[in-house]
């Protein structure tokens, strides 16, 4: 019996869409997970960050440029979606994104955690972000004052 070009064609997309779920899933396993929901730099008026090992001001950003680097810091928050974080951890910084509409986005880290939507998850890389956070934008202040 003959199969219809639609059905071979609808075959195909369900291999497709399948192959691709698969290869999505080995890179989340490797490389892991970016925090969804993180917003935009355009939709960033300023933003707020407090490291107080390091300083007990919180700085506050509104340069585009700096907004920019503050949004794309996420990057380093890449986590283990599957994996238990250590509960007893503490955030060393917090990071808080308001938006043009009012909205407020904080998100906070240690060396091995990151807490984002009310959640903890482990760091797939732990420290990258507290050394990058560290060194753009604490690391001026402690130099200017030695």
């Amino acid at each position: 019996m003959k199969t219809s070009w639609k059905k071979r064609v609808g075959q195909l997309l369900l291999e497709i869409a399948l192959t691709t779920l698969i290869l999505v899933g080995i890179k989340i396993f490797m490389e892991g997970m970016y925090l969804l929901g993180v917003p935009q730099q355009e939709e960033v008026t300023r933003v707020t960050l407090s490291y107080p090992q390091r300083t007990q001001e919180i700085k506050e950003v509104e340069d585009p440029e700096e907004i920019l680097l503050a949004v794309q810091l996420t990057a380093f928050l890449k986590y283990r979606p599957l994996a238990g974080a250590d509960l007893a951890d503490q955030p060393l910084v917090t990071i808080t994104y308001y938006t043009a509409e009012g909205k407020e986005i904080t998100l906070s880290a240690s060396e091995d955690t990151v807490w984002w939507k009310g959640r903890a998850h482990p760091l797939k890389h732990p420290g990258n972000f507290i050394k990058m956070t560290e060194g753009i934008f604490f690391l001026p202040e402690v130099q200017a004052e030695a």
